[in-house]
């Protein structure tokens, strides 16, 4: 890491290509149920090799000693987890297997990471159980032509040279041309590393999320025949996760909702009796606000939980360096009250509460904020701005402090100033812009002019780091 650093602050220029190579940005985050210490993998670019590795590091959420590094190596650590005692981390890694990722658990207090699962495919989102025995985890497993190439030298050597393509979704940005399978929720014991699928069909399941007192998982699935031309009909349902009757087929599923827009990311309350989620009113389009709903946790209506505010809720702000996208999870007060969850708007992404009784909404912390965590009376975040990708912080009896520095290095270089400016347009409208000078600027003399556009009618433009706009 130091040495792109090097490389970096010798460059009197300013922001150039080359400094893409020094930055850093924190995939993930989670404070520890303790409230003590943040968990966080960073990543980072070897020049050589041109590829992104990632690490796993721990920081006291107090800010008084220096972060410590629990993983290192040219592989992918990723998404750390605790555990619910705070004693393990689980996470997954390709560390064995560049091109296999499994889920590890590593001891807090040391100690070697050990693999957990076995399975082939792409894992996805993972939970702990409550009382820490299990982790239920998304898997996508390899279709036929993988298959193929996994039992066949020859064709592995040779690669897939043709794809038959069956759906509107076959292709993604940074993963290439989509497995021909089905993502669904599999679950693992901790103590013996058994796997059981839990779900099956031709459809995707995910979006999971355990019930406090370990009983049934809530996840999205979309049962729909087409369901790439209808994503609205994606709904929440829930299963038992008793396993002797595994794997579950959609038949034996318990439908929680009929809602007609699109929904994700359910989490339960702290009591177990309701269940809140990220959602659209409706499917009359995909530029609508997205919203925190509510719903008992057994089925019945759903309540719109911020239906007197005209906010997006989640994070919606566009960088270019990594950081803040997707949304973070909602999390749920302690005793049920307040729902907290970012929000976009106006150029920032502060942290806010929504109090489910009054239905008013509240701003935690400013400026944009990417993913959280709160425990013990401390709130541990990301935040960016317009000079920085981001670092992290914690908040604890009203004092904040900065608990990482990834980009000390960018202090060495010049900067231009950015000021924010809102115009009335022809139909009336109030829009938002900045104006950025470049380095050295001299009010004295002309420059030319760039004019960087944002159509919409999703994601914003805002106080999050771009080095395109620097550069």
């Amino acid at each position: 890491m130091n040495e792109t650093t090097n490389l970096i602050i010798d460059d009197s220029r300013g922001l150039s290509a080359e400094t893409l190579y020094a930055f850093q940005h924190i995939t993930s985050n989670q404070l520890s149920p303790d409230g003590r210490h943040v968990v966080y993998a960073v990543q980072r670019i070897e020049r050589k090799a041109e590829k992104r590795y990632q690490d796993i590091w721990v920081v006291a959420a107090d800010g008084e000693s220096a972060p410590r590094q629990f993983t290192s190596g040219n592989s992918t650590d990723s998404a750390p987890a605790w555990s619910p005692d705070g004693r393990t981390i689980a996470f997954t890694s390709n560390r064995d297997d560049e091109k296999q990722s499994q889920l590890y658990l590593l001891p807090f207090d040391g100690g070697e990471a050990r693999p957990l699962t076995d399975v082939k495919g792409g894992i996805g989102q993972f939970a702990w159980s409550a009382d820490g025995t299990q982790i239920a985890f998304c898997l996508t497993e390899p279709d036929a032509r993988e298959r193929e190439m996994l039992d066949d030298e020859a064709q592995k050597k040779l690669g897939i040279v043709a794809y038959h393509v069956k759906t509107t979704q076959y292709k993604a940005d940074g993963a290439g041309f989509l497995p021909d399978a089905y993502q669904h929720i599999w679950v693992v014991d901790v103590a013996s590393g058994e796997a059981t699928q839990m779900t099956t069909g031709d459809f995707h399941a995910g979006s999971l999320a355990w019930s406090p007192d370990g009983g049934r998982l809530a996840f999205v699935a979309n049962l729909h025949p087409d369901a790439d031309l209808h994503e609205e009909a994606a709904q929440l349902y829930t299963i038992a996760t008793d396993t002797t009757a595994t794997p579950y087929e959609a038949a034996a599923f318990t439908q929680l909702t009929t809602h007609p827009g699109a929904l994700f990311a359910p989490q339960y309350a702290p009591d177990g009796r309701t269940i809140a989620f990220y959602g659209t009113r409706d499917d009359s389009g995909y530029y609508q606000n997205m919203r925190l709903f509510t719903m008992p946790a057994n089925g019945g209506t759903v309540t719109d939980a911020t239906a007197g505010n005209d906010v997006y809720v989640g994070s919606n702000t566009l960088g270019d360096i990594g950081g803040l996208l997707p949304s973070a999870p909602i999390l749920w007060s302690d005793d049920g009250r307040f729902l907290y969850a970012q929000i976009s708007k106006h150029g920032q992404q502060p942290l806010v509460r929504f109090d489910l009784d009054s239905g008013g909404m509240e701003t935690v912390l400013g400026g944009v904020i990417g993913q959280f965590g709160i425990a013990d009376g401390r709130i541990a975040f990301v935040r960016s701005s317009l000079y920085s990708p981001g670092d992290l912080f914690a908040v604890n009896d009203g004092r904040e402090r900065q608990l990482t520095d990834l980009h000390a290095w960018m202090g060495e270089h010049k900067w231009g100033n950015v000021e924010e400016m809102w115009f009335d347009a022809a139909d009336g409208y109030r829009l938002q812009g900045w104006i950025m000078t470049p380095p050295d600027f001299d009010a004295s003399q002309q420059y030319p002019t760039i004019i960087e556009v944002h159509g919409g009618p999703q994601s914003q433009y805002g106080a999050h780091f771009m080095h395109e706009f620097h550069y």
